[in-house]
């Protein structure tokens, strides 16, 4: 069996939003899009603060290209096929034309950050227009998002250096990210049958941004328990 014959079969093989549910459930699936996708307008915002305050990144710049191509392409398909889509998928239409303003934005605060990632601006291509070919258009995008987010929750859980600082700041971000990340997975990977292209990495994100939220509480504790113990110094001092 092919690849794309492989990797077929564990897509669904209706369009999700064209299968047969309630009113009930379409609706609560919908408000559950709509939360997933404020809370990642909420992290990209929360980004774009901290990048003016410190001109640092809360994302890493491969993963700042990713979402930008992703979003443009799907931002700008679904503006192509506005009169053909139905209510959910024009909902998304305008969430991904959100983040991508948000990311434009971001991108202008951390231009000369991403002038040497033109190979990754070619790669997220590569990668979004594979899938566009091996999958419908709905299907690629999910595919596409879940994965490459599960790489990006990896890359900062295991690789990404930080001071403890830059941790704790970063910490409201990962807590908005993690929760935009974990609605679709149970919206896609279990609400509509469970669907392991959606589900495996959703799980994996969830781990891994986990284990960054861990270390953003510990960094809070240890600072917590450094100003518990200069205080008891200092009264120590003026005793």
């Amino acid at each position: 069996m092919s690849f794309s014959g492989r990797l077929t079969e564990f897509i669904p093989k209706k369009p999700m939003t064209l299968q047969r549910e309630s009113t009930t459930k379409r609706t609560a699936l919908l408000c559950l899009k709509i939360a997933g996708g404020a809370s990642w307008t909420m992290a990209y915002r929360e980004a774009i603060r901290d990048a003016q305050e410190s001109g640092q990144s809360d994302l890493p710049a491969s993963a700042m290209t990713f979402n930008l191509v992703w979003e443009a392409i799907y931002t700008a398909g679904g503006i192509a096929k506005w009169k053909k889509l139905d209510f959910e998928d024009r909902v998304q239409t305008v969430l991904n034309g959100v983040w991508l303003s948000c990311d434009l934005r971001l991108c202008l605060e951390l231009s000369e950050e991403l002038k040497s990632k033109k190979f990754a601006f070619v790669t997220a291509a590569l990668y979004n227009l594979a899938l566009l070919a091996l999958l419908p258009p709905e299907e690629a995008a999910r595919v596409a998002a879940f994965w490459q987010n599960l790489g990006f929750s990896a890359y900062v859980a295991l690789f990404q250096q930080s001071t403890a600082e830059e941790v704790f700041a970063r910490q409201r971000f990962a807590l908005l990210r993690a929760i935009g990340t974990a609605i679709p997975t149970i919206t896609s990977g279990l609400a509509r049958g469970i669907e392991p292209a959606y589900l495996v990495p959703g799980i994996g994100c969830a781990c891994f941004d986990l284990i960054t939220l861990g270390k953003g509480y510990e960094a809070i504790r240890r600072a917590d328990d450094e100003a518990h113990e200069a205080t008891c110094l200092e009264r120590k001092s003026m005793s």
